[in-house]
């Protein structure tokens, strides 16, 4: 059976869908979903949604075309099982502690890579990933390491005119006191 025109433009159309997500994410991740049932499977979309991922499965064929023309490097098994395409705008840390927990915690499913821009990242290096805070808590602290230096400076101000409130207070009290 020979493919029609409406057949190839609809695959080129997903081969573009996916180099779009692929070429304008942080991050990448590969996942097999063997064995999740269709609700795990949307729990854990819906984590991951949370930390603006997208989850989609799609085709190894149309995978495969996309990074061969994205021209990223992938080894033959990567590719072999079925695949959910996970992309990740800007958060990479979030996203991969989803899927590592989310494995970690249901035994189901197996990470197989992804892509750390166009470098290919292996289930250790995600692992790693995974293990490093997360955007909000490094702003956290980015953000207080800014407010201590300022905090402890006013805390000094304060100190120093409340010694002088105390000293001036004295002083007041041994003067009416002595008359």
């Amino acid at each position: 059976m020979v493919p029609t025109d409406k057949v190839l433009s609809k695959k080129a159309e997903i081969i573009s869908e996916i180099k779009t997500r692929v070429e304008g994410s942080a991050g990448v991740y590969l996942f097999d979903y063997r064995g999740l049932t269709v609700s795990k499977l949307s729990e854990l979309r819906t984590q991951l949604r949370e930390s603006n991922a997208k989850a989609t499965v799609f085709k190894n064929t149309f995978i495969k075309r996309a990074l061969d023309e994205l021209e990223y490097n992938y080894s033959d098994t990567l590719l072999k099982e079925p695949t959910v395409l996970l992309t990740c705008e800007e958060d990479i840390v979030s996203p991969a502690k989803v899927l590592v927990d989310f494995v970690k915690n249901n035994e189901i499913g197996t990470i197989k890579g992804g892509y750390l821009g166009s470098k290919a990242l292996d289930l250790n290096d995600i692992k790693s990933l995974s293990n490093l805070p997360s955007r909000e808590e490094l702003l956290a602290k980015f953000v207080g390491s800014i407010n201590a230096p300022i905090s402890n400076f006013v805390m000094g101000l304060s100190g120093v005119s409340r010694s002088l409130v105390y000293v001036l207070s004295a002083i007041k009290s041994q003067k009416d006191g002595g008359n």
